[in-house]
């Protein structure tokens, strides 16, 4: 700050965006934020250059993330209009990863109520940023209100956003709404992908519904999806544990059919469920 103040005292000063930038990343990483604060109260009496949102995105990043001053970082946010600089989608979007980050998701969500004060309109990926960090914080109800919100906004929702949910259902144990967020895909017109099925199927799997999982599987392969190895693995434990020999035969068919190989371990549990010790082989043969 010394340097900055006599430098500023000569009559050749010309100073620009760069300057300030370097200025503020140089005292965030020597975490002196009052004089970050010093700086932005410099710029907005003076006014001696114009500034970007690129300059606001790195100052609120150090608040956010460095400083720990969740609420100051939304108040940079709100100052911009008054440098005559208005965030735009991107920077907002970036802007709603660092509390996500954080484990400050309300912060983030502040923001949605803000956009249109700062002349933004949300997109797909600052829903889905948000529905991100909701769900890894268990809070599904509120990622599928955000769900709800977006559709009322006209924001299209895509992939990536019902995968979001799914995943989220998924963690909360509820594999009806998943399998109905699937389905909801597919009315909005967005196609599922492989990891689409993929959530769901495991969220059966975790609940321990292995014959639901089969019929899963089949409704899959009929729409042309083609499974993991890793569901088929939990398939074998899951059915062995419960001796359901024929789906054990069913799902070790499926396995050679999509071309995987079946590992040795998988042997050692199938062998003794389809030929358990206390039978003679006369009631195998019978069978």
């Amino acid at each position: 700050m010394p340097v900055l103040d006599c430098v500023s005292k000569r009559k050749d000063f010309k100073p620009n965006e760069a300057l300030y930038t370097q200025v503020i990343i140089k005292l965030g990483q020597a975490r002196m934020f009052d004089a970050i604060e010093d700086v932005i109260q410099r710029l907005k009496i003076k006014k001696q250059c114009r500034l970007s949102d690129v300059f606001f995105y790195n100052v609120i990043k150090i608040y956010g993330n460095v400083a720990g001053r969740p609420e100051r970082a939304l108040e940079t946010l709100f100052d911009m209009p008054k440098f005559h600089c208005w965030p735009s989608v991107q920077f907002c979007v970036e802007y709603a990863c660092g509390p996500c980050k954080s484990g400050n998701v309300d912060t983030a969500c502040q923001l949605l109520d803000e956009f249109p004060k700062q002349r933004c309109r949300p997109n797909a990926r600052t829903f889905s940023t948000l529905m991100h960090g909701l769900c890894e914080i268990d809070r599904g109800e509120e990622a599928w209100a955000l769900l709800e919100r977006m559709e009322r906004e006209g924001v299209y929702p895509d992939t990536v956003v019902f995968n979001l949910l799914i995943s989220g259902q998924r963690k909360q144990g509820k594999v009806e709404e998943g399998m109905e967020l699937l389905e909801r895909m597919k009315l909005k017109g967005c196609c599922p992908n492989a990891g689409s099925y993929q959530g769901v199927l495991y969220g059966v799997l975790d609940s321990g519904r292995f014959g639901k999982a089969k019929e899963f599987i089949c409704w899959m392969i009929g729409e042309g999806v083609r499974p993991s190895f890793v569901p088929f693995k939990m398939m074998i434990y899951g059915l062995c544990k419960e001796n359901l020999v024929a789906d054990v035969v069913w799902i070790l068919n499926q396995i050679v059919e999509q071309g995987f190989v079946p590992e040795r371990w998988m042997w050692r549990r199938i062998l003794p469920t389809i030929f358990p010790r206390n039978v003679s082989h006369t009631d195998i043969m019978e069978k």
